[in-house]
């Protein structure tokens, strides 16, 4: 997201980050969208913001598909948690091998 954030480079500016023609989050937007953005009810986003100041808007292409994940509360963050992190190791499952400091081919 540091491609966003650096795109930024302007308080009028809004940065988008966007995979396969997909838009996502976050949305870095500049200081000069501050009333407008706290002008905002309901949970709709800044999509009007971002629709009225299409001119603004610069699309950075990631490959990262997280983009897609859009947290707003604790619950959407837990969620995108469980889908995001690899399972943990099952207790059946061996722990690592230890490996001998003074001969790193031997297991301890």
């Amino acid at each position: 997201m540091l491609k966003v954030a650096e795109a930024l480079k302007s308080r009028v500016s809004i940065a988008v980050p966007v995979r396969d023609g997909r838009r996502g989050h976050p949305v870095a937007i500049g200081s000069a969208y501050r009333n407008a953005l706290l002008a905002l009810t309901g949970d709709r986003g800044a999509r009007p913001v971002l629709k009225k100041n299409a001119a603004s808007v610069v699309e950075i292409p990631v490959e990262d598909e997280g983009i897609f994940v859009d947290v707003d509360t604790q619950e959407a963050y837990s969620a995108a948690l469980e889908t995001t992190l690899p399972a943990a190791p099952s207790a059946a499952s061996s722990p690592p091998a230890r490996v001998s400091p003074a001969n790193p081919t031997t297991e301890v």
